[in-house]
C-alpha cells in the first residue's frame, strides 16, 4: 500500500497495530497528503539515496550466497568496499555530512544522505550527483584505452590498493582462476594483448596457478612490456609512455572488478521508496541494521543481528540503536533546532 497519510503518530501505531505490515518504506515529503486522491502531490524534500545489490555485478561477483553460508564473508568484503568507496565521494566532493548506511539484511545496502541541501536537490540535480558517482562498466565494444581515469575514480584505485582491499577482493573472487579470465580479460584493448596474457598465465608453474596475487603480478608485467607488434605501436603512437599505459590499464581492471554498481533509478527518482532501518528481512531473518563506516573493515557479518538473536537476547540491538541515534538522528535533530532558531532569530 503506497501513500499512506497519518496525522499523528497514534493514527500510525493504530494502523501498524491492524495491519501487522511485513515491512515499512519511507518515500518523500509531499505538498499535500498524498492519500488525498483527489489532489497532486508534489515533492517538497527527500533524501538522497543509494542502493547497491550485490545481484547487480553479474559475471564479476560469483559468490551469490546468503548472510550465514561459508561464503558470505566474500559477498560482505564487496558491500564494505561499496560503503568505503562512495562514502569518502559524498563526504570530500560533496560535503554531506549526515550519512546513513544500512544494510538490507541480506546482498546489498542501502545510503541516506540527510543533509537539508541533499534532501531538497531537484530530479535534475539527483541525476547529477548520480552520474558523477557511476562507472560505466565496458560493454563488448568499450575497451580500456590506457588513458588515465578521471580523477574521482583514480582516488578510489588507491584507496582499493592501499587498504588491500582489491587484494582481498582478488583471492576471494578468484578472478584469474581459468573459468573466471574472461570478466578481467574482456577489458584488455585489444585481442593480441589479451592472447599475449593468456598464455602468460597458462604458462604459470602448476604450484602458482592457484596463487591470485602471483597471476596479477603476470598480468601486470605483460601490459608492461606486451611483445605483440599491436600494443607496441599504439604505445610509440600515444604522448604516454608505456609504464603509464600499462597503469592506466591495471587501474581501469581494478575499478571494473570492485568499483559498486548503482541503481541509478533508485537514485535519481524522489517517489522511490526506501525500507526502513531495523525492518527484518523475510528470506533470511536478518535485521537491517545501520553501520558504522569508521568501524566497517573490522566487523564480522556472522554477528550481525537476526530476529532469533534479537529475541532470544534484546541487548544484541542496542550498539545499532545507539549508534542509529547518537550519530543520526541527534545531529539532524540539532540541526533543526538551530535552523529554527536562525529563522526566528533568537
Amino acid at each position: 500500500m503506497r501513500y499512506k497519510s497519518f496525522s499523528d503518530t497514534s493514527a500510525l501505531h493504530n494502523f501498524l497495530v491492524k495491519r501487522v505490515p511485513e515491512r515499512i518504506e519511507l518515500g518523500a515529503v509531499y505538498s499535500e497528503r498524498p492519500d488525498q486522491k483527489l489532489l497532486c502531490p508534489v515533492f517538497k524534500e527527500k533524501e538522497f539515496v543509494i542502493d547497491i545489490d550485490l545481484t547487480d555485478f553479474g559475471s564479476i561477483f560469483s559468490t551469490q550466497n546468503d548472510p550465514g553460508d561459508a561464503s558470505f564473508p566474500a559477498s560482505w568484503t564487496f558491500l564494505v568496499t561499496a560503503i568505503i568507496l562512495l562514502d569518502r565521494l559524498l563526504r570530500e566532493d560533496f560535503g554531506f555530512q549526515q550519512l546513513l548506511w544500512v544494510w538490507s539484511g541480506m546482498k546489498g545496502v542501502h545510503c541516506w544522505v540527510a543533509d537539508e541541501r541533499a534532501r531538497v536537490m531537484p530530479k535534475a540535480a539527483r541525476e547529477a550527483v548520480t552520474s558523477y558517482l557511476q562507472f560505466h562498466r565496458p560493454e563488448s565494444e568499450q575497451k580500456a584505452d590506457g588513458m588515465p581515469l578521471d580523477l574521482p575514480f583514480q582516488r578510489a584505485v588507491d584507496t582499493l590498493v592501499k587498504l588491500e582491499l582489491f587484494d582481498k577482493m582478488l583471492i576471494e573472487q578468484e578472478w584469474l582462476r581459468p573459468d573466471r579470465r574472461e570478466c578481467v580479460l574482456k577489458v584488455l584493448p585489444d585481442e593480441e594483448l589479451r592472447k599475449e596474457v593468456e598464455r602468460a598465465l597458462d604458462g604459470v608453474a602448476p604450484d602458482l596457478k592457484g596463487d591470485q596475487k602471483f597471476l596479477w603480478k603476470t598480468l601486470r608485467s605483460v601490459l608492461k612490456t606486451p611483445r605483440n607488434e599491436t600494443s607496441r605501436r599504439k604505445a610509440r603512437k600515444s604522448k604516454w609512455k608505456r609504464v603509464d599505459i600499462a597503469k592506466n590499464i591495471t587501474s581501469y581492471m581494478i575499478l571494473h572488478l570492485c568499483y559498486p554498481v548503482l541503481d541509478a533509478n533508485v537514485s535519481k527518482a524522489p517517489c522511490h521508496l526506501l525500507k526502513i532501518p531495523f525492518a527484518v528481512h523475510p528470506k533470511t531473518n536478518y535485521i537491517s541494521v545501520p553501520l558504522n563506516v569508521q568501524e566497517i573493515t573490522e566487523m564480522d557479518p556472522s554477528e550481525l543481528p537476526t530476529l532469533k538473536k534479537v529475541c532470544d537476547n534484546s541487548a544484541s540491538l542496542r550498539p545499532f540503536v545507539d549508534f542509529f541515534r547518537k550519530e543520526f538522528v541527534q545531529p539532524l535533530h540539532m540541526r533543526a533546532v538551530r535552523a529554527i532558531i536562525e529563522q526566528q532569530g533568537l
